[in-house]
């Protein structure tokens, strides 16, 4: 910084070293199916662009669970997907 410049100070807190996720959705982004590999328990909960949940459920582990979004709209969706110890949210585009 120097006196004829501003000076922009960015603190991160909270922010834990990236370490592989316990899930993974794909394909990002796709059509009628969205599928989950889950390596633990996870409450899963997708949003349309309006906020309104169109799909919550609970997922036991495994490496293809996957939801029909057919009847879905074309367009962004916010997937949370919870566990005991984490929560995530990603964005998935339905085409």
């Amino acid at each position: 910084c120097v006196d004829t410049s501003d000076c922009i100070l960015f603190n991160y807190i909270g922010i834990e070293s990236l370490v592989e996720s316990p899930w993974t959705i794909y394909p990002n982004p796709g059509t009628n199916q969205l599928h989950f590999n889950l390596n633990v328990k996870a409450l899963v909960e997708v949003q349309n662009a309006l906020g309104q949940i169109i799909y919550r459920s609970i997922l036991e582990p495994s490496n293809n669970q996957s939801i029909n979004t057919t009847a879905w709209s074309s367009g962004l969706y916010l997937v949370k997907t919870q566990t005991a110890t984490h929560t995530r949210l990603m964005k998935w585009e339905k085409e």
